[in-house]
């Protein structure tokens, strides 16, 4: 298995590629209206330029060409005008030849697969007569050992039982959880942000894809990690899911992280990401063993308000540092209540003595004539009872 990307915004920096552990690049060798086919070398909306395709080159990534102009080209107009199957066997010839000649221009070999696309929910009883036509025509002008097809598991099953296509690259989506194991490569994430730019993760899930060149590296997870398009299993048990995945499966796959580091516990949610750093909120979060924190903030404030619902990496140090403040001043709290209530109860005992004196002194001395003796008696309960509520005061906690 070699991890790769696939995207039509803008190349992602090539540091960053690298330390994904990228090893393929899937790229539009497409058509679209209004393309100069007299200036290949021109970037042009999503396609690959010569220039491009030399620097994926030199830094040990291989293309793969893929045409696509718009999404179900292989049966209609892209205006909802179904093709007749001379159309459609028509649009396949032509679609093979200019998708080939983008493909040379820019240093493809003649043994390179080209995967055409279809990037709708195919059904067989209504599509398969087109895209049959289609994919015959791409195989007249190319040779069906370099015909390739792009889609879901529907189509790429049709085309694989029809003997149509040579290779097959299969998108998680219009495939209902289902894959197909004759695929050479599977699209299964999409919409990633990889240095400022948006793209989609593929897996290669044979040797030869159709790449251009055949020396990519290929990299499987260490032992005890598994990983199965949308969960990735930690030798623990732990499940790495979503974003979270996303940022430490290409890292596992390119030797970037440890793989005695899982995570402790599956990510959780969290009032506060960070009690360093409280304007990035609350959000998921997830701890690995050697201490590295992942958060996913829900509500950041200020300057981290564009970090809302992406990956980021905590500060972990800075945190520790924060916990380790916060513990010194709770138990320096927890040191001032406790000489407080040590004077409190010192305090109470001389209340007490003084209420018990005084209350001796007060059964002991004559009633003055005229004093009613039941008003003295409850006089001194009443006091009796003021200084049993003083002495249960002083002896409960401060917190």
């Amino acid at each position: 298995m070699a991890f790769g990307l696939d995207y039509s915004g803008g190349m992602p920096a090539i540091d960053a590629m690298k330390a994904a552990g990228v090893a393929f690049v899937c790229r539009y060798v497409g058509y679209f209206s209004g393309y100069n086919m007299n200036a290949i070398a021109t970037p042009q909306g999503k396609c690959l330029t010569p220039g491009e395709a030399k620097t994926l080159l030199a830094s040990g990534m291989s293309p793969v060409s893929n045409y696509e102009w718009y999404a179900s080209r292989p049966i209609d107009d892209g205006f909802g005008n179904r093709w007749s199957t001379d159309q459609a066997y028509s649009a396949g010839v032509w679609d093979a030849e200019i998708g080939n000649t983008i493909h040379s221009a820019c240093g493809g070999p003649t043994s390179a697969a080209l995967y055409l696309s279809g990037d709708w929910d195919f059904n067989t009883s209504s599509d398969g007569a087109l895209v049959a036509a289609y994919f015959k025509g791409a195989a007249s002008a190319l040779g069906l050992a370099r015909v390739g097809a792009y889609g879901g598991y529907w189509l790429i099953k049709y085309l694989f039982d029809s003997g149509l296509i040579t290779y097959g690259w299969q998108t998680y989506a219009w495939s209902g959880g289902q894959w197909d194991p004759r695929a050479h490569i599977q699209q299964y994430n999409n919409g990633v942000i990889m240095s400022g730019v948006e793209v989609d993760y593929d897996r290669s899930m044979q040797a030869d894809f159709g790449q251009w060149t055949q020396g990519g590296g290929t990299m499987t997870l260490p032992a005890g990690w598994h990983d199965d398009g949308t969960t990735l299993t930690c030798p623990n048990g732990v499940r790495i899911v979503l974003g979270f995945r996303n940022e430490i499966l290409p890292l596992l796959l390119a030797g970037k992280w440890s793989p005695t580091n899982p995570a402790i516990a599956p990510q959780f949610y969290t009032a506060h990401l960070e009690a360093a750093n409280p304007l990035l909120g609350d959000g998921d979060q997830i701890i690995f063993r050697d201490g590295d924190v992942f958060g996913y903030p829900h509500n950041p404030q200020g300057q981290y308000a564009g970090m809302k619902n992406t990956v980021i990496r905590e500060w972990a140090g800075l945190e520790l540092v924060k916990t380790r403040q916060q513990v010194a001043q709770f138990y320096a709290q927890t040191k001032q209540d406790a000489l407080q209530i040590q004077q409190l109860q010192a305090q109470a005992q001389t209340d007490a003595a003084t209420i018990a004196q005084l209350k001796a002194e007060l059964a002991a001395a004559t009633a003055p004539a005229g004093v009613d003796a039941t008003k003295v008696a409850d006089r001194l309960t009443a006091l009796g009872l003021l200084g049993k509520q003083i002495e249960q005061l002083a002896a409960q906690p401060i917190s």
